[in-house]
């Protein structure tokens, strides 16, 4: 099961982007796509950015996955690598040939759950997040000054959402020079809680708040829909000033003697909003370069 929120926060203009896609593999097996993707604030077409970073992975990961040469998942890694690489291509693609869409830029957090694995490719400071075994952590590490001074030990945590350079990232689609996506790979198994989100929610939220509210969303198929509009309300509480993306996907199926509901819902920003969006673009001169159809490992 798979549930979105996204939600402007007090932003006029939505930058985050959100997709997700269930794939039957070459090999029989299926396999979950995550990607959450958050327009650089106060560059130029975010928004662009951001629905050009998303649609990239889904589509080039969908075609790629349904083909019987990737059926090893010990392959995965490096797909999930090389398809960050070709959306930053795309991007640059895009901005090398309309000179309005200099400076487009966007984080970009994606997934791909596939039986017993969960693995994660990301830059920027947008999040994936797993809950496991009662206990939440952290699959990705923020590429951002503000996590560079945090590990060299000239920042300290307290001091961290209130320093000057807290919002500039150090990788992101968009980027020119040294770009570079990082991956990650765990176990998971049935129950698990995946969830991945931009930085709306956790520069206001602690992991241990955000832990919370999905430990309580963990028991039943109805309450685990509502977490992400759990966590968007508890962001919009905690005074935002950004947009806010959360995507939820659990592993495996809920036990037997609990009702099937296979229904999605979105948080307060309307679904056909974004449905609106991504068609208007993908008519538009900015998304004409094809999928990446040369993935193979």
């Amino acid at each position: 099961m798979i549930v979105l929120a996204t939600h402007p926060g007090p932003r006029e203009n939505l930058e985050d982007y959100a997709l997700a896609s269930s794939v039957q593999r070459g090999d029989g097996t299926f396999a979950d796509l995550l990607a959450v993707t958050d327009g650089v604030g106060g560059a130029a077409y975010g928004e662009i950015a951001s629905l050009l970073g998303a649609s990239h992975f889904i589509t080039a990961l969908t075609a790629a996955l349904t083909t019987d040469s990737l059926a090893c998942t010990s392959q995965l890694p490096e797909l999930v690598r090389s398809t960050l690489v070709d959306a930053n291509r795309l991007l640059l693609t895009q901005i090398e040939a309309e000179a309005e869409l200099v400076g487009m830029a966007t984080t970009a957090v994606c997934a791909v759950l596939q039986g017993h694995e969960i693995i994660v490719g990301w830059v920027g400071d947008s999040r994936c997040y797993l809950l496991q075994d009662h206990e939440l952590r952290r699959l990705t590490r923020d590429h951002s000054r503000r996590q560079e001074l945090l590990d060299t030990g000239l920042l300290c945590p307290e001091e961290a959402s209130d320093h000057p350079e807290a919002h500039t990232i150090t990788r992101y689609l968009g980027q020119a020079d040294r770009f570079e996506p990082e991956v990650a790979t765990a176990p998971v198994s049935g129950g698990d809680i995946v969830l991945l989100c931009t930085d709306g929610l956790t520069d206001v939220l602690a992991d241990d708040e955000i832990e919370r509210v999905i430990l309580a969303g963990s028991r039943t198929p109805t309450a685990f829909r509502q977490i992400p509009n759990r966590l968007v309300r508890a962001a919009l509480e905690a005074g935002t000033t950004d947009n806010i993306t959360v995507l939820c996907a659990r592993c495996g199926d809920w036990p037997a003697t609990t009702p099937e509901i296979t229904r999605t819902i979105t948080a307060d920003y309307p679904l056909h909003a974004a449905q609106t969006l991504i068609t208007q673009f993908m008519e538009s001169t900015y998304v004409n370069a094809k999928p990446c159809t040369s993935l193979a490992c």
